[in-house]
């Protein structure tokens, strides 16, 4: 806690130095000035608390700078010292934000308790910035926020959960959850677009807007969900989903605006109506079917990008699992010696060879960062073998996990 001391009278502020045990009432700093311009100076840098001031000082009074202390937006709580049991000098003090109003000579024992109440007062106003400045950052992050929310639920996060727990973290997020619902997933691929959108989030902003247009009519509670860079998925209450042809119209014509304005070619898929708790099953199956299809129409050429990115993604996500390539290709919807080839085509990698390289890497950071025993790590990565993991790791580095953490610790 900071307190700043403000009297042009020299003896005045020697005195409340010398009188009150600063540090046993909670004052880490004290500072002190003997007129306002220094006051002044001593806020703009001292990040000020409690203020104690005079009023009566020549070169500016005290009420001048509380002024302006409300007009910079410091948040200071004030009091003042005065000669003067002056009406007008309480009324202004009042207009002016003074915490208390006290007249000289003070009694310092009446003094300790108002500054005792004044750092309550300090410590309320910062709880209050706190929770203002939380409620600032949820608004201007709610959208994205209850973005991510649907976002782990397509993607299986709390496949696992409890609906009630579920329920529990969407009112966390201030989304709602009415169920018995039913969903329509409705996933959007976008195969091409112009150069000129070069910015990933001026893409994104670009199909969000079309879509929440063209597919919802600007409906703002149904979320639009970012799966990558090309792939959108909205899901759709059956209430306004009851007529599926009129979905499918929306979707067409969706197609045919983004091609006509922003030169973008995309691809939209209609999943089946589903409940809430087989949303995840769902949209894997349509994203797999939309990968398909691509396939199918020769599109080779981004797909392969998109494959691989994913199967990183996997790989990462999941180190700490046993991955094989078979449990990869379940999950993309791919024969495994495709993907393998695939992967291999455009990494230069065996896929078996990435895997160990990431498991390896997060070996390194346990090995470094922690103090795990090199079975906790081996169990940590998926692996059942402490022998094989030491060989494979010693393949890699060149050095057992041992020497491998002596010379990093």
């Amino acid at each position: 806690m900071n307190l700043l001391l403000v009297d042009d009278e020299v003896i005045s502020i020697h005195g409340l130095r010398a009188a009150i045990d600063w540090d046993k009432l909670g004052i880490i700093n004290l500072y002190y000035a003997f007129n306002v311009s220094d006051a002044k100076e001593i806020i703009q840098t001292g990040n000020i608390n409690i203020l104690i001031c005079d009023i009566e000082m020549p070169g500016g009074n005290g009420f001048e700078l509380m002024h302006w202390i409300r007009n910079e937006n410091y948040s200071v709580v004030t009091i003042i010292l005065t000669c003067h049991a002056d009406f007008s000098y309480a009324t202004e003090g009042i207009r002016s934000g003074v915490f208390q109003y006290l007249l000289k000579p003070v009694d310092i024992d009446e003094l300790k308790n108002i500054i005792k109440k004044a750092i309550g007062q300090v410590k309320q106003n910062l709880d209050h910035n706190q929770k203002l400045k939380y409620e600032r950052l949820w608004f201007k992050n709610k959208e994205l926020i209850k973005e991510r929310f649907w976002h782990d639920i397509v993607t299986g996060m709390y496949q696992n959960s409890d609906y009630s727990y579920i329920e529990w973290t969407a009112d966390l997020r201030s989304v709602e959850l009415t169920p018995p619902i039913t969903y329509l997933p409705v996933l959007i691929f976008i195969l091409s677009y112009e150069a000129f959108i070069r910015d990933d989030v001026l893409l994104a902003f670009s199909i969000k807007n079309v879509i929440s247009e063209l597919i919802l009519f600007n409906f703002d509670s149904i979320p639009t969900i970012t799966l990558s860079k090309r792939e959108y998925l909205v899901l759709i209450p059956l209430g306004m989903a009851q007529d599926i042809n009129e979905m499918q119209r929306r979707c067409r014509h969706f197609e045919a605006s983004c091609l006509k304005h922003l030169k973008m070619t995309t691809q939209t898929h209609q999943g089946s109506p589903v409940r809430f708790s087989d949303l995840a099953k769902e949209v894997q199956k349509l994203r797999g079917h939309s990968l398909s299809l691509r396939y199918a129409n020769g599109d080779a050429k981004l797909p392969t990008v998109t494959v691989v990115d994913k199967i990183k993604e996997i790989v990462h996500n999941n180190v700490n699992q046993i991955i094989t390539r078979e449990s990869i290709a379940k999950e993309i919807f791919l024969n495994p010696d495709y993907l393998s080839k695939l992967f291999k085509k455009e990494t230069g990698l065996a896929l078996s060879d990435y895997i160990t390289r990431i498991k390896v890497e997060e070996a390194k950071r346990l090995l470094t960062n922690t103090h795990k025993s090199i079975g906790e790590i081996t169990a940590d990565l998926g692996y059942t073998n402490f022998s094989y993991f030491s060989q494979m790791f010693k393949k890699e580095t060149n050095m057992s996990p041992n020497q491998y953490r002596y010379l990093h610790k």
